[in-house]
């Protein structure tokens, strides 16, 4: 599975992305992560972001991270992150289904 797909709308920062990031495993069978030679700037800030809010229970501490994060690599963050509905929402809008 993904963890970024291109097009994809992002929950946290304010545009689509423009990677591709997944798990693999190699001939060996050794896990590791592809992304096909690089990550942008807010692929990086997505991932980062999904991990802080999965670490971190307070909101104070989640907003402050992030938004440091996003500041330092020059990323516009959204208002508030998107929900499961509204993404499922944008892929629906995507593929043209009702």
């Amino acid at each position: 599975m993904s963890y970024l797909r291109p097009s994809d709308t992002l929950r946290y920062v304010d545009s689509d992305s423009k990677d591709y990031v997944y798990e693999t495993n190699d001939a060996n069978y050794k896990p590791y992560i592809e992304d096909h030679g690089g990550i942008s700037d807010e692929g990086l800030v997505e991932l980062c972001c999904r991990a802080i809010d999965s670490y971190y229970d307070r909101e104070p501490i989640k907003k402050y991270l992030m938004k440091k994060l996003a500041e330092r690599l020059n990323v516009k963050l959204r208002d508030r992150p998107l929900t499961d509905e509204e993404l499922f929402e944008e892929f629906c809008k995507r593929l043209n289904l009702p």
